[in-house]
């Protein structure tokens, strides 16, 4: 829709700023996603689906061990 938008000329942006305005658009797809999906106030979603760090570095050996036994296997 945002290229439909600066096409037509509804839109216009200064040189330069397309970066910003791409990565605001992907923000908010994903807010707006995330919102629609849990049908809660975004930030209690944050909040409600995020996990600590410890167990972030947790699962991401677990998939980096998994991963070097695929690799051994070929």
């Amino acid at each position: 829709m945002l290229k439909q938008l600066l096409e037509s000329g509804v839109v216009t942006l200064a040189k330069g700023t397309i970066g910003r305005v791409h990565d605001d658009a992907r923000r908010a797809q994903a807010l707006n996603c995330l919102r629609s999906t849990t049908g809660i106030p975004t930030a209690e979603a944050i909040m409600m689906l995020s996990v600590s760090e410890k167990v972030m570095n947790a699962e991401i050996a677990t998939r980096q061990l998994s991963q070097s036994k695929q690799q051994r296997l070929f």
